[in-house]
Order: C-alpha cells, then sequence, then structure tokens
C-alpha cells in the first residue's frame, strides 16, 4: 500500500486568476441510469456517467472539471476542464457562491440539471445588489442540450440579504412527493428556502416554517454552515448549524407525517466561528477497495464497521476539530477531538471519503494556508502519506 502512494503523481491543476472561497465549488452528481431516454443521450457532454466539479473564481471564470475515459483505454482517465460562459454576471460582479444538482423527474431518471450562482455586485447608488441566478435546461430542445445553451438559459431573483452558503437537499415529509429544494443562509442571520413553482418552472422563495420549523427562526448570527441528513428511514432529519459567533445548533425533527414536528434541539458554545459541520456515518458497510488494486497485487483487509451512529464533524476557526459521536442517541454530550487539528492553519471546510483506498472513510479537514504552486504537490503528498501512516496504526 505506501507504494502506492510513493507512486501518485498529480494529473492536472487548475489555476484561477482570482480568490475563491469555500461556497464557490460545488459536485454534480453523476446521473442514474435508470432505463434512460433520450434527454440522458442529449446530456452525455454534462454527465458522461461520472460526477463532475464545478468550480467559480470571485470574478469569474466558472470552469467544469471531471474525468474523462481515453478511447483506446478505458482504464486510463484523463482530466478535462471547460470554462462555462453563464450569462447575467455583469463584469463588476462576484460570485459568492456555486450549486447544482440533476432534478428529478417524476419517473425517477434524474434529467435536469440546475445550476445556482449567488452574486453580489455594486448599483448606481453605492451600495450593492444582491441576485441568485437560476440556470436550467427548461425550455431547452434537446437538440441544444449543452453547456452554452444552460449557461444562457437564467432566471434570476434579487435578494434582500448578502448570500452566503447556497445548497441543496432533498425533501422529505410525511406523503408528500419528495423534491429538491434551495437553502441559502443570509446576512440577516435567517436560512431562506426556495422550492420549484412547477407551473412557471421556476424557483421561488417560500415561508420556511412549514417545511423546516427548526429553522425557522433568527439565528444568533450568521449561519456559515448548514449540514442535512436523514435517518434511514426517512423518518427523522438531522440539521447541525455553525454560526458565526460560535455556536453549534444541532436539531433532529420527526418528518413521519405532513406537518414535520421538532423533537429535540441541542447546543454548544465554541469561542470562534464554526467555518463547517459535516454528517457522516460509521454504520455503512465497508465498500471494497478499487479494483485497480486488485491489479497491483495489493491487497487489504476491510475492517469491521464500527458500532452503528450518526456523527457530525465541527470545524471551529480558533480551535481543534471535534468529532460528536451518536448524536442521535448522545446530542451533543459525546465528543472526540480530532488529533494534531489544531497544528495547522484556520480550518476553513471539512469533507468524509476513503482517502487511504482501504473501504474506510477517512475525515479530511482544509485549511486557510496558502502556498506557491509548485508546493502544493509536495505539501499534499507528505500529508497523504501521514494520513496512510495513522490509519494503519
Amino acid at each position: 500500500m505506501a507504494s502506492l502512494y510513493a507512486n501518485l503523481k498529480e494529473l492536472h491543476s487548475l489555476s484561477l486568476p482570482n480568490q475563491s472561497n469555500v461556497y464557490s465549488l460545488a459536485i454534480l452528481e453523476e446521473m442514474e441510469q435508470n432505463g434512460g431516454d433520450a434527454s440522458d443521450a442529449a446530456l452525455s457532454e454534462l454527465t458522461n456517467n461520472r460526477a463532475k466539479i464545478v468550480l467559480a473564481a470571485l470574478r469569474k471564470p466558472v470552469h467544469l472539471f471531471s474525468f474523462a475515459n481515453r478511447e483506446n483505454d478505458r482504464n486510463q482517465p484523463f482530466p478535462t476542464d471547460k470554462e462555462i460562459p453563464f450569462t447575467y454576471i455583469p463584469h463588476q460582479a462576484e460570485i459568492i457562491a456555486i450549486n447544482g444538482f440533476y432534478r428529478p423527474t417524476d419517473d425517477g431518471v434524474q434529467s435536469s440539471l440546475i445550476i445556482g450562482i449567488a452574486i453580489i455586485k455594486p448599483d448606481e447608488s453605492g451600495g450593492t445588489k444582491q441576485y441568485l441566478n437560476m440556470y436550467s435546461e427548461y425550455d431547452i430542445t434537446e437538440k441544444d442540450m449543452k453547456l452554452e445553451s444552460l449557461a444562457l438559459n437564467c432566471f434570476s431573483i434579487e435578494l434582500g440579504f448578502i448570500p452566503y452558503q447556497l445548497s441543496h437537499w432533498m425533501l422529505f415529509q410525511g406523503n408528500l412527493q419528495p423534491e429538491m429544494v434551495w437553502l441559502i443562509s443570509g446576512s440577516d442571520e435567517r436560512l431562506h428556502l426556495f422550492k420549484e413553482n412547477r407551473d412557471s418552472h421556476t424557483y421561488e422563495e417560500v415561508d420556511i416554517g412549514p417545511f423546516f420549523p427548526e429553522l425557522n427562526r433568527i439565528f444568533p448570527s450568521i449561519v456559515l454552515w448548514v449540514d442535512i441528513m436523514y435517518d434511514q428511514q426517512k423518518h427523522r432529519r438531522l440539521v447541525a448549524c455553525g454560526c458565526e459567533c460560535g455556536k453549534l445548533l444541532f436539531f433532529v425533527t420527526n418528518v413521519v407525517n405532513d406537518l414535520p414536528n421538532l423533537e429535540n434541539e441541542y447546543t454548544e458554545d465554541f469561542s470562534s466561528p464554526i467555518t463547517s459541520v459535516k454528517f457522516f456515518e460509521t454504520n455503512k458497510a465497508p465498500f471494497p477497495p478499487p479494483a485497480i488494486l486488485t491489479q497491483m497485487n495489493i491487497n487489504k483487509e476491510v475492517e469491521e464497521p464500527l458500532e452503528a451512529s450518526v456523527n457530525v464533524i465541527v470545524t471551529p476557526s480558533g480551535s481543534s476539530s471535534l468529532v460528536f459521536r451518536n448524536v442521535l442517541h448522545n446530542g451533543l454530550t459525546t465528543r472526540q477531538k480530532l488529533p494534531s487539528s489544531e497544528n495547522f492553519d484556520v480550518v476553513t471546510c471539512c469533507t468524509v471519503g476513503d482517502v487511504t483506498m482501504d473501504g474506510i472513510d477517512e475525515i479530511i479537514l482544509g485549511t486557510y494556508g496558502q502556498h506557491d504552486p509548485e508546493t502544493v504537490s509536495q505539501i499534499f503528498s507528505e500529508r497523504l502519506a501521514n494520513m496512510l501512516k495513522y490509519s494503519q496504526e
């Protein structure tokens, strides 16, 4: 396994012409192929059966990044990136946040791509105006269903607050049809909900109370990050909110009925802004190592899963990052500090994934530290090697 990391090579790097932020990167999950239809083929440029990354710089451009297969060798993917010329983003405007998803159709096949971009621009009076631009494939014929066509098909909503995190979530609620909705955290210390108007094929802000009663409030400060997950039965919704003032809020809401009911609410105070929160499970069956390890005669036994639980990562900017364990049963009473997480720069984001390729997820923290492009690859390789070392201990 160690030799695998010794042979890691950088495949691609993308330099942005100006600054970005933690809200300006989004993952577009690959489409489900449940039989498919003509629109699936028309979207091949966007999907190619792989997840894609959309990355925006503060003052543009916006890039779509993915891996494609070589025609003569499907086991040798190569990186591709393409600039997307989104319209209705003036030269003076700044991109604050970007996100996107494939809208499920009534038959369950994901076929309609929607991308949201939150921008802020100066107005004539010397102040600013904020907008949420929605780019969708509505009213685009299958023949024209390409990146350029998507970028031109814009519906813009003026916002009465400065946007922060833009996220999308599947809304499960009693016997109602599940649907994808947008959440935006604002400078007004509220979370704003945008739902689809099926008649006009647009999104509009609606009262958050009937759908997320736990979020129908003025928060102690700006919500810098929100994460949501449901239990396996889709009976309870878990929501974690990290605030600029350092307060963590955790909610458990019963969504069995058409009117959700808040069951439990927990809070915890930290001395610095909470930059990110992330739920993850330790009851998932380990997934098998990738086929490439077998081809290289590298065999590693997959460990047994830990005791079933839902956990949440919390990253205060001025102290150690923490994991609150088994939050459905313990609330926020059982915590574990991530070793050495205070030894690096300010943590700005986190995620969970199988970086060491052993079938078990690891926690990855992103920090503010800035380095020359020549040293980034070396630093990443060193930290990846350390992660592998700790995972084997």
